[in-house]
């Protein structure tokens, strides 16, 4: 984004067809006038494009175990969006709040979805992590040792463990 110099990337993940998506936001975000980041997506061929504009903290993706759906947090909203995803195509479409996260339960950062398509988002701020449905209610709390936890993967063997990155 060479004409917004005071933007940087912040978060990105590959989809399974190993496209990369990435988005951007302005370095300054709680003095910013308007939000300037943007969500891009990484072909194989090496081919860029914006499929979203007017983001503030571009957070957390990640996508339903059929993938149908797609993930994305925009922290400075406080919301977890989700859109309708053409895996073939790379394409999405038809945003919509999934979650609306209250200021005093943390801020949503970083995003893994589970076999069984539940949504779990670590909440910045807020020291844990909660375990959304489908239908984006909340099905469970994590306590977590740290107040800002920054994103989730599942790993190990079996994709049993759950791993949390935070900042200090």
């Amino acid at each position: 984004e060479a004409h917004l110099p005071q933007n940087r990337f912040n978060d990105g993940k590959c989809d399974s067809r190993g496209r990369f998506w990435a988005g951007s936001m302005v370095g300054d975000y709680r003095n910013a006038p308007a939000p300037s980041g943007s969500l891009y997506r990484l072909d194989p061929g090496l081919t860029v494009t914006r499929v979203e504009t007017g983001v503030t903290i571009s957070n957390g993706l990640g996508w339903s175990p059929d993938d149908a759906t797609m993930y994305y947090a925009d922290t400075g909203t406080g919301i977890i969006y989700a859109y309708d995803f053409d895996a073939a195509a790379g394409r999405i479409e038809n945003r919509r709040a999934f979650v609306t996260v209250p200021p005093e339960d943390g801020e949503p950062d970083g995003i893994a979805v589970d076999a069984e398509g539940f949504v779990w988002c670590v909440l910045s701020g807020g020291g844990r992590i909660a375990r959304y449905d489908p239908d984006g209610r909340t099905e469970r709390w994590v306590a977590l040792p740290v107040p800002l936890p920054t994103s989730c993967a599942f790993g190990g063997d079996d994709l049993g463990v759950l791993y949390v990155t935070s900042m200090s």
